[in-house]
């Protein structure tokens, strides 16, 4: 109020001097205004009123009944100054120099010398992508560990009775509950009736049913739609039902210039363009990714080139009956049997070579799960709808998996399972692992000795990972709001998934 009656009083001086006595339109006084309040007013007096807003400064160490000291997180304060490489001072320091280190902890002592009654120190206690406990900044943990020494009762934890961790949203019932301790119970009467709903209840396991009809919805299921659940179940339940998208955080641009190509990503995406190219296309091709920067700087640039097409070339050796020829695509439709009705699958097959069409896919890299998946439920497509079907292929960096012809009902059979699954996936989350696929079927291969606790580790494997992959966002939060698996079903619904494709593959080197 002091600034804003400062800044009226201002503007009608200004008048004055200029003596301008006409009328102001509303709009050119609120234009004044907004100008006057946008701007920061640093300059003004420290003590405004009776609650004070400033950052630490030396001299302000005036007595207060409360001092609040926000933001003491660990490794922002003391304030960490980067000197400059001019600054001598930095190399040959000397007894009175100038830290800033030592200046904000004295300021910190200052701060605790003005609090008369209450101090109130807050920092960010945990961390928001984990959740894993934070440390205060050094001088609160310092502060902390005095007081501890120094109270009577050496066995109680006084270092939890001191620090209190309030809830992480407005709506917690913590926000609302009674207690001795101040600043903790709020009067924000919009979030209690929310707050209150949460008195009693029990935390339930994620995996819960939900009021869907897909019979009823899902008539006509696109192809494609199938193949990114079965290659996926659980992840296609959060972003396809509950519209939830996990991502990994993006890496950030590199400081330095590159003169290698360490990066497997990239590595893997120029080998995926280049088995697609010609002789004559390739030079162009990698001219674009070194002004993109992909390729190294230099003669580097030059030496890794011919790296990548020397790698390229030889896995084109692999597929060069293929890769000459140009696929074509066919539409396929299907009406699959299932308890509740025939259902249409229709899509688009690709990749198509020869008379009769074969299915030839490759990447260049090792074969995962997810590739099978993807050929298998497009091959079983091709024998369910095809008069004269034929072997699909399926190369990889490492070796070749062929696919043999499955009999029309036993195909049409088998995708009637995964048909039923993707609609019953519309209520209840299908929790079947799709990764480490041959190892899983491994430990349950017997019905009578299955080790569950095994089974459990692979599930929480798939979750958090290893030394040589990711762990999967979408299985870590099923896991962690989940007290019990029906691991039965889920060994019953592997088998019944993967056991048939399996069997339909036949290897080479």
């Amino acid at each position: 109020m002091f600034y804003i009656k400062d800044v009226i009083q201002q503007f009608a001086e200004q008048l004055q001097d200029v003596h301008f006595e006409q009328p102001l339109v509303i709009d050119v006084v609120a234009d004044v205004m907004n100008s006057a309040l946008e701007e920061n007013p640093n300059h003004y007096r420290f003590l405004a009123g009776k609650v004070n807003f400033c950052t630490l400064l030396p001299m302000r160490s005036i007595p207060f009944k409360v001092v609040c000291l926000l933001g003491m997180n660990d490794g922002e304060y003391p304030r960490q100054q980067q000197a400059n490489s001019f600054d001598l001072m930095q190399y040959h320091r000397i007894k009175g120099d100038r830290a800033r280190r030592d200046d904000d902890r004295y300021l910190f002592l200052e701060a605790l010398l003005s609090a008369q009654e209450y101090l109130y120190i807050s920092y960010i206690g945990r961390s928001i992508s984990d959740n894993q406990e934070r440390e205060p900044s050094v001088l609160v943990s310092q502060l902390l560990d005095y007081i501890v020494e120094n109270l009577p009762d050496k066995g109680k934890d006084w270092r939890a009775l001191l620090v209190q961790q309030h809830g992480m949203t407005a709506f917690s019932r913590k926000n609302f509950e009674k207690n001795d301790r101040t600043f903790s119970q709020s009067f924000a009467q919009q979030w209690l009736p929310l707050a209150n709903s949460q008195a009693g209840r029990i935390l339930q396991d994620f995996i819960q049913p939900m009021d869907f009809d897909a019979w009823e919805e899902e008539r006509d299921i696109e192809f494609s739609r199938l193949v990114a659940f079965v290659k996926n179940p659980v992840k296609f339940f959060f972003e396809r039902r509950l519209g939830v998208n996990f991502s990994e955080q993006e890496e950030s641009i590199a400081d330095s210039e590159n003169f290698a190509l360490d990066n497997a990503l990239e590595k893997y995406a120029i080998h995926a363009e280049l088995v697609e190219f010609d002789g004559d296309q390739t030079n162009a091709f990698f001219a674009r990714q070194k002004v993109k920067g992909v390729l190294p700087r230099g003669e580097f640039a030059t030496l890794y080139a011919n790296q990548l097409l020397a790698e390229t070339n030889a896995f084109k050796e692999k597929i060069i009956d293929y890769v000459s020829q140009t696929p074509h695509s066919l539409f396929a439709q299907l009406a699959v049997p299932t308890k509740n009705g025939e259902i249409t699958l229709a899509g688009n097959v690709d990749r198509l070579y020869d008379e009769p069409s074969q299915r030839v896919t490759w990447r260049m890299a090792t074969v995962k799960d997810k590739d099978r998946i993807e050929a298998w439920l497009y091959h079983l497509l091709l024998c369910a709808t095809q008069p004269q079907p034929t072997e699909s292929i399926f190369q990889g960096k490492d070796k070749r998996e062929i696919f043999h012809v499955v009999p029309q009902p036993e195909a049409v059979a088998q995708l009637q399972i995964y048909v039923e699954s993707y609609l019953a996936g519309y209520a209840q989350l299908q929790l079947i692992p799709t990764t480490g696929i041959d190892a899983y079927l491994e430990l349950i291969s017997n019905e009578s000795a299955v080790d569950f606790e095994q089974c459990f580790a692979r599930l929480t494997k798939i979750a958090e990972g290893d030394d040589y992959s990711r762990g999967d966002l979408y299985w870590q939060r099923v896991l962690v709001q989940t007290q019990e698996l029906d691991l039965n079903w889920i060994n019953h619904q592997v088998k019944a998934w993967f056991v048939p494709m399996l069997q339909a593959i036949k290897e080479e080197k």
